[in-house]
C-alpha cells in the first residue's frame, strides 16, 4: 500500500536511513514499511535493526497483519516528489532517453566506430541483447576482438550498469549473439537497474525543489552541484572486491558505498538526466567522467573528489592534460 512512497523516501536517503542493503533482511525490512506494518520508531522512519525488538511492537506488526485496517501510511514529505515553479522534473525519463549520439545498426560492424554505435543501439532499445550477423565464418580471436569492444563500449556508459558480457556465436554461419550484464547483479540486475533510476530521478528534482539547482545555472556549475552530492552521500568501499556491487551506480544509491565505476556510474547518470553530455574513459585501475559543460570537454573525478575528507574540488573540470597527470590513459 505504501510501496511508491517508500520507493522514493528510502533512495532520497531521508528516511529509513538506518537500513542498507548490507542489513540483514533488508528487503523484507523495507516490506514491512511497504506494507504498512511498520513507520519506524522516529519522524525519519529509523527501524533500529541493531535493537531487540520489544514485545508492544512486535504485537502491533501482528494485528496489522491480521487487520489490513489498522496499517498505516508513513506521515513522510519527500522533496523529490514536487517540483517547484520555474524547475522541472526527471519523472517519466527512460534508460532508452539517457542514450544520444549514433544509435545506427550495423550487422557485421567491422570498427570500433561501428560496435559502439552498434551497443548504443541496444541501450536505446533497453535491452541487454546484441546480435550480430557476419554472413560467414569467423574465428574465435575475431569474435573476441568485437565482444571486447563491444564491453569497452557498454562500460563508457557506465550509468546503464553492465559491466560484463558473454558471448556465443557460429563460426561458420558468422551469427554472433551478447549478452551484457552485471557482476554481482545477476537475475536481480532489472530491479537494480529501476531502483538506480528511479533514485537518481529523486536526487535530480530533490535539488531542483530546494533551488539548489536553477534554470540560470551554466552546466558546469550544475555539473559541480552534482559532483558535491555524489561525493557527500557516499564513502568508497575499501572491501569492494572484483565481485561486489559496488561497482555499479546501484550501490551508491542504496547502500551510500562504491568503487570507482559506481561512482562514475552514478554521477553520469545524474549528468545525463540533466541534459548534460558525458562518458565514462578508463584506464587499467580507474574510471572517471569526460563530460561537455557549456561547449569545454572536461574530466571529472568524483572518487578522488572524495577521497580526503573534504570534497576536493582539483578532480572537477580538469584538463585533459590535467587529467592525464594524475591517471594517465
Amino acid at each position: 500500500m505504501n510501496d511508491s512512497l517508500v520507493t522514493t523516501a528510502y533512495a532520497s536517503r531521508q528516511y529509513i536511513t538506518d537500513v542498507t542493503e548490507y542489513t540483514p533482511y533488508y528487503d523484507d525490512i523495507l516490506t514491512l514499511y511497504k506494507a504498512g506494518l511498520c513507520v519506524g520508531s522516529d519522524a525519519s522512519g529509523a527501524f533500529g535493526p541493531d535493537n531487540t525488538i520489544t514485545r508492544g511492537a512486535a504485537a502491533a506488526m501482528l494485528t496489522r497483519m491480521v487487520d489490513p485496517s489498522l496499517r498505516l501510511t508513513p506521515e513522510w514529505t519527500v522533496a523529490a516528489t514536487t517540483v517547484s515553479a520555474g524547475s522541472y522534473s526527471a519523472a517519466g525519463t527512460s534508460w532508452g532517453d539517457l542514450i544520444t549520439g549514433d544509435t545506427t545498426y550495423t550487422a557485421a560492424p567491422t570498427t570500433q566506430g561501428q560496435i559502439a554505435s552498434d551497443v548504443a543501439y541496444m541501450l536505446s532499445r533497453e535491452t541487454n541483447v546484441l546480435e550480430l550477423n557476419y554472413g560467414g565464418a569467423v574465428t574465435s580471436r575475431y569474435v573476441d576482438s568485437v565482444m571486447n569492444t563491444a564491453l569497452d563500449a557498454a562500460k563508457s556508459c557506465c550509468e546503464q550498469m553492465y559491466n560484463s558480457v558473454e558471448c556465443t556465436y557460429e563460426g561458420l554461419t558468422g551469427k554472433v549473439t551478447m549478452t551484457f550484464s552485471a557482476v554481482a547483479a545477476g537475475a536481480n540486475l532489472s530491479s537494480y537497474r529501476d531502483y538506480t533510476l528511479n533514485a537518481a530521478i529523486a536526487v535530480h528534482d530533490q535539488l531542483w525543489s530546494e533551488g539548489v539547482i536553477t534554470a540560470d545555472m551554466t552546466e558546469k556549475e550544475k555539473a559541480k552541484v552534482y559532483f558535491k552530492w555524489i561525493c557527500d552521500n557516499c564513502v568508497y568501499d575499501t572491501g569492494a572486491g572484483d565481485d561486489s556491487i559496488s561497482h555499479i551506480a546501484y550501490a551508491l544509491f542504496r547502500n551510500g558505498r562504491a568503487v570507482c565505476d559506481g561512482y562514475s556510474g552514478a554521477y553520469n547518470l545524474l549528468l545525463k538526466l540533466e541534459g548534460i553530455d558525458c562518458y565514462a574513459l578508463s584506464n587499467a585501475d580507474h574510471i572517471w567522467t569526460v563530460a561537455t559543460l557549456d561547449g569545454t570537454s572536461c574530466h571529472i573525478d568524483t572518487t578522488w573528489g572524495d577521497s580526503s575528507g573534504p570534497v576536493d574540488y582539483r578532480y572537477f573540470a580538469m584538463t585533459a592534460e590535467q587529467s592525464r597527470s594524475y591517471h594517465p590513459w
